[in-house]
């Protein structure tokens, strides 16, 4: 582990582990973490810290992920605080819809930008095709479809799309009518401890409004693999490797279990693997900070909400920078 402490010691220091831009980590971007552990730690230390790890970060093996993300992810979450939504991921949403013009089912189409402007063109609920004009926009969506809908920066946008696929994962939620007496909020689980969960949440933990009081409330989120696996299987043997992992530490909640719900999630997270933080470091290097059309996603440094909140702040203020007193 001294090993381990050297190495994030000397990249931080170097300046590789900034989380605002990890494209900064694109010349240690050069093995998978699991290569890593079994080069400079052992086997040991690969399957029940470093896996864990990468299986909580990205929802993957060890061998599916950079060491970048393992590197990052410790360097960024030890020593700092850990903060939960109060009324959960809605919050944002509720706080978006009373501030913009919310239009559900309305497809972009094609993001271009005029002389004095922006064109997006999109479709709208009944079928209609739109469009309208801005000062700029902020494109905040998916690396696919934000290629797609963006033609003129595809010199930018076309190769990282082309590095960096989206992974698919199933989260499982788990009621229980009785709670363990774990104040952890986050539960890591090594592949030995279940091949099909990577990583669950006590939700009653994060906020204790999530559950009934007594109660408990359980997401439990497949590894990459498993997930590819189960994908469309039935909900009940979906819900079953679920309980399994939970019971396993916690065998009381098997017969408490009182509520269940399935969600595939059919794009889930950017895959970054080896040499893909280089590709990310050429992406940003290539967008102008005065362009009216902005980017926002997680897909632009270290993969997580986090990152996007990041970088739409950074576009914000971009263009508060170039139109604030307009």
């Amino acid at each position: 582990m001294s090993r381990l402490a050297l190495d994030l010691v000397t990249a931080k220091l170097r300046g590789r582990l900034d989380y605002t831009d990890l494209s900064k980590a694109a010349p240690i971007d050069t093995e998978t973490a699991h290569t890593y552990a079994l080069r400079a730690l052992n086997s040991e230390i690969d399957s029940y810290v470093v896996a864990p790890l990468t299986r909580t970060m990205m929802i993957a093996d060890s061998d599916r992920t950079s060491k970048v993300e393992l590197f990052s992810g410790i360097a960024n979450s030890l020593g700092g605080e850990w903060q939960s939504l109060a009324g959960g991921a809605a919050s944002i949403v509720d706080a978006l819809v009373s501030r913009l013009d919310v239009r559900l089912r309305h497809s972009a189409e094609q993001v271009t930008e005029l002389a004095d402007g922006v064109r997006v063109v999109y479709t709208e609920a009944d079928g209609r095709r739109s469009d309208l004009v801005a000062d700029a926009c902020v494109v905040a969506c998916p690396l696919p479809a934000a290629a797609a809908i963006c033609p003129e920066r595809g010199e930018a946008l076309n190769p990282l799309a082309a590095a960096l696929p989206y992974t698919r994962t199933i989260s499982v939620a788990l009621g229980t009518t009785w709670r363990p007496d774990c104040r952890a909020f986050m539960v890591l689980l090594s592949p030995a401890d279940s091949s099909e969960v990577a990583v669950f949440f006590q939700d009653h933990r994060k906020d204790p409004a999530r559950a009934p009081a007594g109660n408990g409330l359980f997401t439990m989120y497949f590894e990459m693999d498993a997930a590819e696996k189960y994908f469309d299987a039935a909900d009940d043997e979906i819900i079953e490797c679920a309980v399994r992992a939970l019971s396993r530490l916690w065998p009381e909640l098997r017969a408490s279990v009182n509520f269940t719900h399935v969600h595939r999630w059919a794009q889930a997270l950017p895959h970054s693997q080896v040499g893909t933080f280089q590709r990310i470091a050429e992406f940003n290097a290539a967008l102008d900070p005065a362009d009216r059309i902005q980017f926002a996603a997680d897909y632009m440094s270290e993969i997580g909400l986090n990152t996007a909140v990041v970088f739409g702040k950074r576009a914000a203020a971009n263009l508060h920078s170039r139109f604030g007193g307009s």
